[in-house]
């Protein structure tokens, strides 16, 4: 998207440090901005990934909840539900899979390919 070509661009030129430098924005302010971009639900997933390494879930669990409604896929609502399960967010958990599973058998002998899975 947009934001992506523009963070490509950023990071060429020194990353976001150095355009914060140049307009007085923090690197956090900076990065929120990034957040609130519009975006695939493929750039959203690629930085909830980066949140959940981070041990950052909550953040992670928002991203991943964006992707989906972008772009339905059972792999999503999957990963969202790991998600809440590493929360501690035992009934959103239990929704969630639940989700999964009926989304899974409502395509007529459909199982998660291991790809979807991971």
């Amino acid at each position: 998207g947009v934001w992506s070509s523009a963070g490509a661009r950023m990071r060429g030129l020194g990353g976001l440090g150095a355009l914060s430098g140049a307009t007085g924005w923090s690197v956090e302010r900076l990065k929120q901005m990034a957040d609130e971009a519009p975006e695939t639900a493929e750039e959203l997933f690629a930085r909830a990934k980066a949140y959940n390494a981070e041990g950052k879930y909550k953040r992670a669990c928002e991203l991943i909840e964006r992707a989906y409604a972008l772009q339905p896929k059972i792999s999503t609502a999957l990963s969202a539900a790991n998600l809440r399960l590493k929360l501690g967010d035992y009934v959103k958990a239990v929704a969630a899979y639940k989700h999964v599973i009926a989304a899974a058998s409502a395509v007529e002998g459909a199982r998660p390919s291991a790809a979807e899975l991971a």
